[in-house]
């Protein structure tokens, strides 16, 4: 731990020569450098998420209803492995003080439904399918959705359909059928009038026809030809080839559509993207950017629920204070009542601090996601309504040109589109 003095020193020096020559490199202490650690790391067996198009390896085409899908699994099929954080070892500095060795990144993975675990040498966990299906990975956990094929259309022989796992349609969903899943929905054809509940994505390679008296809801993104008097809230992106047609539809991501939106009313969290907003004539055509309606609902109800809760406290607060003097001879049962009082009282401040934490999560979230953009790649018709955030517009004069709605303060702005000002995450 001491610098060693001129006598260990010389010491040295003398042992190491060799006569007329010079001494160099020759090492008068020396430490020990700690050994880092190995972060811990999951390893997929292949890119199953992987997301993008087909390209044609002949014609070198992109076909924009061809998604890449590496999802399909099978039973006993290696899905990862998840390889632990090795710790580091200490070093030693030149005086012998401890080098402390960094901590290492741990990963994580759980084993969902229908996937098995297996330990392996070094400590390494093995992640395995145990039926065919398609593979879902959601909050840390793997899961296999084991897929239900409908092999013509959902109509009156098959029946509403229920079902834990992923479906695949092979033709169209009639008027009137309904189907609640807790995996993907896949429809090779269309959708007609009915009432759809989805945990996870929604893909119709026709379009959707809806109605006043059906709903589509799905937890993830939703991908069609067309929309048409439809309404449906998705958790995530709405993606349209052709166009959406007097509909209601709100989503948690972005709304984009390669033709036009005409009519109805379009919330995206995410952003708008369309060729053409609104129609000629007296049709209003709504768009929202940067507007979460399902969120502004739940915050009115928690509001409202807080108000509450807050008036039940304030009584509670008083009727303590009044027996706050009680007498040392009071009965029991006044004695019983006032505990109960303070029992409600302390559930109720937690139940009232719950709520606020769970407004500022949410509203933090929304600002976090929202994009307060709508851009229309080639043009605007008069009467359309753009809301960008809390604030909204009604376009005057038509405009055969591209432009982009966006937020300056308190006000919308419709102004020239140009390759400087795309926004890259629409």
């Amino acid at each position: 731990p001491d610098i060693p003095d001129d006598k260990i020193l010389t010491a040295q020096i003398v042992a190491a020569c060799e006569p007329d020559d010079h001494l160099r490199g020759h090492v008068l202490v020396h430490g020990q450098a700690p050994v880092p650690p190995v972060d811990g790391r999951l390893e997929w067996a292949m890119e199953f998420f992987a997301t993008g198009f087909q390209i044609d390896d002949e014609t070198d085409t992109i076909d924009f209803w061809e998604r890449v899908d590496n999802r399909m699994v099978h039973a006993d099929q290696l899905l990862a492995r998840l390889h632990p954080a090795r710790e580091g070892q200490e070093g030693q500095d030149v005086f012998a003080n401890n080098i402390k060795a960094e901590r290492p990144a741990k990963a994580s993975l759980r084993a969902g439904h229908d996937v098995r675990t297996e330990e392996e040498a070094d400590d390494i966990t093995s992640f395995y399918a145990e039926v065919d299906g398609r593979i879902r990975l959601s909050n840390g956990t793997v899961t296999v959705d084991n897929v239900y094929s409908v092999q013509g259309d959902v109509c009156l022989e098959t029946g509403n359909i229920t079902h834990s796992g992923a479906i695949v349609i092979n033709g169209d969903v009639k008027a009137g059928a309904r189907i609640k899943v807790d995996g993907e929905i896949i429809v090779k054809g269309m959708l007609e009038a009915c009432e759809i509940i989805g945990g996870s994505n929604l893909n119709v390679a026709g379009g959707i026809l809806g109605s006043k008296e059906h709903s589509i809801e799905i937890a993830g993104d939703l991908q069609a030809k067309y929309i048409s008097d439809a309404t449906i809230q998705a958790g995530g992106d709405v993606l349209v080839t052709g166009e959406i047609d007097h509909s209601r539809i709100m989503a948690g991501g972005k709304v984009v559509v390669d033709g036009r939106i005409a009519g109805g009313k379009v919330w995206a969290l995410g952003g708008i993207k369309v060729a053409t907003a609104g129609a000629a004539g007296a049709t209003e055509t709504f768009l929202a950017a940067g507007v979460d309606p399902r969120l502004e609902e739940e915050i009115g109800v928690v509001k409202e629920r807080m108000d509450r809760l807050v008036d039940a406290r304030d009584k509670i607060d008083e009727a303590i204070k009044s027996m706050a003097d009680m007498p040392q001879q009071a009965s029991d049962r006044a004695r019983e009542l006032l505990e109960d009082l303070q029992r409600k009282q302390r559930l109720l401040v937690t139940t009232i601090a719950e709520e606020k934490k769970w407004l500022t999560r949410a509203t933090t979230r929304s600002k976090r996601l929202a994009v307060e953009k709508v851009v229309m790649l080639k043009a605007v018709h008069a009467g359309t309504v753009i809301r960008l955030g809390a604030f909204q517009t009604r376009v005057a004069v038509g405009i055969p040109k591209p432009r982009i709605a966006v937020r300056r303060k308190s006000k919308v702005r419709v102004l020239p589109l140009g390759d400087d000002n795309v926004p890259e995450d629409l």
